[in-house]
């Protein structure tokens, strides 16, 4: 993206004689720079941060209303709107790196070896990966961070004591089942549909050059993803949640089975609204300052004039 993102870096570029009947201008092309691994690794950290805080509070909503389906809407607007928030920053940061991280590096190592598969396939295998990656340190984080949201403890420190007295280290990992089946088509639709929106729209709009797609175009490209990804991956999401906030020991069959029993497949689509309005904006904030500390890590300018 330029000039807002650059993700080039001047490096022995090539002279280019623009003709016209002015006197000759030259200008510097500076040929493409790939980030290294832990240049991801910063990427990833810094907008899941970014993105996660910025819409907390309507997360906080969308688990109040799965953990209680009976419970009215105004009830789950009441404040706290951060709790559980320390918890979640703490998980979220290295899982950002875990997953973009894995997902770039991956895909660009399988794109050069298998140049003739489709793109898409490539996607797909890179954000699976990314996601089993990223999920054996959200587990822990997440499991405080609900519990501390649905009311079953009052701050993090007290879920971490109260979880390690119950369950001990194991409790961190309830509901593990549940989180990699939201996670894993979520991501395996959220990663993939942006690359093909980010080509479909260079291809209208830029030339075919996606380095010319805009901060705003990119968010709203990022926020459209994110809402298709999560309303498709609400029911799992639901399923994840009471896995996480009981007593543990229940399968994905049983609150299944439980949840059809007491509220019918409504249940299943509780804070669907909030879900998507919460992975819709943060999708658009981590991807638009993904982009911009992708190209700020290269430390270069697409077009410089000598």
């Amino acid at each position: 993206m330029q000039p807002i993102f650059p993700k080039e870096r001047a490096a022995k570029a090539p002279i280019v004689i623009l003709e016209s009947t002015a006197p000759p201008v030259r200008r510097e092309v500076s040929p493409p720079v790939a980030l290294t691994w832990q240049q991801h690794l910063i990427a990833g950290g810094v907008s899941r941060g970014f993105a996660v805080t910025t819409m907390f509070p309507i997360d906080v909503v969308k688990t109040r209303l799965q953990a209680n389906g009976s419970l009215p809407l105004k009830l789950a607007l009441k404040p706290p709107y951060f709790a559980g928030y320390y918890a979640a920053v703490c998980s979220q940061i290295p899982y950002g790196m875990a997953v973009f991280g894995t997902y770039e590096s991956l895909k660009s190592v399988l794109i050069k070896k298998f140049p003739d598969q489709p793109k898409m396939l490539l996607f797909f295998f890179s954000a699976a990966a990314g996601d089993l990656a990223g999920s054996l340190v959200l587990t822990p984080g997440e499991v405080v961070k609900q519990k501390v949201q649905a009311g079953a403890f009052k701050s993090v420190g007290e879920a971490i004591k109260g979880i390690l007295q119950e369950k001990g280290p194991r409790g961190f990992y309830q509901g593990y089942s549940g989180l990699v089946a939201r996670d894993l088509p979520f991501r395996a639709i959220q990663l993939p549909l942006y690359e093909a929106l980010k080509q479909a729209f260079a291809n209208r709009f830029c030339d075919g050059s996606l380095e010319l797609i805009s901060p705003p175009s990119a968010a709203l490209l990022g926020a459209s993803a994110g809402m298709v990804a999560a309303a498709a991956t609400t029911p799992v999401d639901v399923i994840k949640t009471q896995m996480m906030i009981g007593k543990g020991g229940e399968s994905v069959g049983g609150v299944v089975s439980r949840l059809m029993g007491t509220v019918g497949v409504k249940g299943f689509f509780a804070g669907l609204p909030q879900r998507v309005g919460f992975l819709g904006g943060s999708s658009a904030v981590f991807f638009i300052v993904y982009e911009f500390v992708r190209g700020t890590l290269t430390g270069g300018i697409t077009i410089q004039p000598v």
